[in-house]
């Protein structure tokens, strides 16, 4: 096993060993009203965790695990929909063609609720989502939140997801350079 190196950043993120996932949609790539972009990204996130467990499952590595859904208290219920759906109906349309159903079996409970202002794993979630949503705009050329310190530069962030590179799975994307997949489907910034 990989020695991953002790930055800032990393020590921050120790507790998730390796952050496993990072999905984005671009509200600004989508016409919300033909595209739902909580529903597709929930589904997207159990469909990987579940392909991901299964995966390893059939690997012999850790046996049947399941998962948890922890969000803030806004999206619990369309959230619960959505991950209920998936249970019983999930069409999935892998690379190699066709369709098929890919039921959500691991999803041990509905989401669950919790304030971030009580979690640090939440807050650390946040945190990479935040760096995550910099880079993109960062290297799509678009507009920076008026809420950041005007001392934040491109170079800052950049340095920041290099420094998380040994904590991201950087095959769950082989067109980000981070692991970072992008929905609606488009190519991914280098």
């Amino acid at each position: 096993m990989t020695s991953i190196p002790q930055t800032p950043l990393v020590q921050l993120f120790g507790a998730c060993s390796v952050i496993d996932k990072i999905n984005v949609v671009d509200r600004q790539d989508v016409d919300e009203s033909e595209y739902d972009v909580l529903d597709n990204a929930v589904t997207c996130i159990l469909t990987r965790l579940e392909a991901d467990l299964r995966g390893r499952e059939e690997l012999g590595v850790g046996g049947k695990q399941r998962f948890m859904i922890i969000t803030d208290k806004g999206r619990v219920a369309p959230m619960t929909r959505v991950s209920r759906r998936r249970q019983v109906y999930n069409p999935t349309r892998p690379h190699s063609g066709g369709a098929y159903q890919f039921l959500i079996k691991r999803l041990l409970e509905d989401p669950l609720p919790k304030e971030s202002d009580n979690s640090f794993f939440i807050q650390l979630t946040d945190l990479m989502a935040t760096i995550t949503l910099l880079y993109i705009r960062n290297e799509t050329d678009r507009d920076w939140s008026r809420q950041l310190p005007y001392q934040l530069e491109p170079m800052d962030v950049r340095r920041w997801m290099d420094e998380l590179r040994g904590v991201l799975n950087l095959e769950a994307s082989k067109d980000s350079a981070y692991g970072v997949l992008y929905y609606p489907e488009k190519e991914a910034p280098d």
